[in-house]
């Protein structure tokens, strides 16, 4: 999956931990951003040849841009 993002700001971003210990840090970023758009390839697994690709995007026509939460699991 391969995401493109224009006219990103960076909203926030937080650093922290699962709380217990040994586990592994976290972090979480949210960006606001004007458009979006995404290509997902779906891969054959056992050749690991390209079956294909979906693109997709969304462009905001507001004064607000939406916020794009990710959090790594």
């Amino acid at each position: 999956m391969v995401y493109e993002l224009e006219n990103v700001l960076l909203h926030r971003l937080a650093q922290g931990n699962a709380g217990s210990p040994g586990d592994p840090p976290t972090e979480e970023l949210e960006l606001t951003y004007e458009s979006i758009s995404w290509t997902y390839t779906t891969i054959d697994p056992v050749s690991g040849e390209s079956l294909g690709s979906v693109e997709a995007t969304c462009r905001i026509e507001t004064e607000v841009a939406p916020v794009l939460r990710m959090v790594p699991r």
